[in-house]
């Protein structure tokens, strides 16, 4: 099937199944009402573990977050209007290696943290500091910064088909679903996804900072179930083509939306998307 082609200096887009020219605004806005069901498992996940399975103590933070990842993954598989994506045995061995990797680090990332003496365990939300609450937001755009960085490194010709850390095995999929999310080379996912989000916490203890398990568990929980989520897809408004967060762009089109969120892309100059109408070669999300 041909490529969706937009003549220059027109914002015109004509798939070759619909002879109706649409405009790239107008295509955005379609879309829109798919958002909210699109983004739903992750919604749900974090509306069911937060508040009656939160753990308090470190022994129970990896079990958590295992049994979570696998709720949210379950939710994304079951979710109706999925966008179809095969996977091959040799596929679904690489994602379970990727699943018992995160796994793992996250559990020395746990005994990291403890050996630390800085990782306290609390009775409830109550004993969380109120200073703490702000240090997640901290970490949500220090992990950003990192992970736009590596990532943006990672689309080096030198290192995207190196063999010691291949990011070009995770951009196989064009077409993308929550289990394709732990499709990558296993340093690729440890360090650029895993490492990225949990390197400032980590640091801090280490200079002294004292840091409750609850507020680290959710942004732990938090960093993994969105860069899962990141790579739901549904079927869109255009017949065979699928439709999800800015992140599906990245994957085909592969040098814009390096990164998590738009607002640090946008300033990068790297955003392509409909949350800052910044629509040039946005045609490329529907190929």
């Amino acid at each position: 099937m041909n490529p969706i082609v937009i003549p220059r200096g027109r914002k015109t887009l004509k798939h070759p199944l619909d002879h109706t020219p649409t405009t790239l605004k107008n295509l955005a806005t379609q879309t829109k009402p798919l958002d909210f069901p699109r983004a739903f498992a992750k919604y749900l996940t974090f509306s069911l573990s937060i508040p009656f399975f939160m753990p308090f103590t470190p022994a129970h933070v990896t079990p958590f977050l295992a049994a979570t990842l696998a709720f949210c993954l379950f939710l994304h598989h079951i979710m109706p209007n999925k966008f179809p994506v095969s996977l091959s045995f040799r596929d679904k061995i690489v994602i379970g290696i990727n699943l018992v990797g995160s796994y793992a680090f996250s559990h020395y990332t746990v005994l990291l943290l403890e050996k630390s003496g800085n990782f306290v365990s609390v009775s409830g939300w109550s004993d969380v500091p109120y200073y703490e609450y702000p240090l997640f937001f901290f970490w949500v755009v220090m992990d950003e910064v990192f992970f736009f960085l590596i990532h943006r490194f990672a689309h080096k010709k030198h290192v995207y088909n190196h063999i010691l850390y291949s990011h070009k095995m995770h951009h196989k999929f064009k077409d993308t679903s929550a289990w394709t999310s732990f499709y990558a080379h296993p340093v690729d996912h440890q360090f650029a996804v895993l490492g990225a989000a949990l390197a400032t916490p980590v640091a801090m203890t280490y200079v002294g900072f004292q840091l409750t398990v609850p507020i680290v568990t959710l942004f732990m929980l938090g960093a993994i179930i969105t860069f899962t989520a990141s790579h739901h897809t549904v079927i869109g408004p255009i017949e065979n083509r699928s439709y999800g967060s800015d992140h599906l762009t990245h994957h085909q089109k592969f040098t814009v939306n390096y990164g998590n969120f738009a607002y640090f892309e946008k300033l990068a100059g790297t955003y392509v998307g409909e949350k800052f109408k910044t629509f040039k070669n946005a045609e490329r999300k529907w190929q």
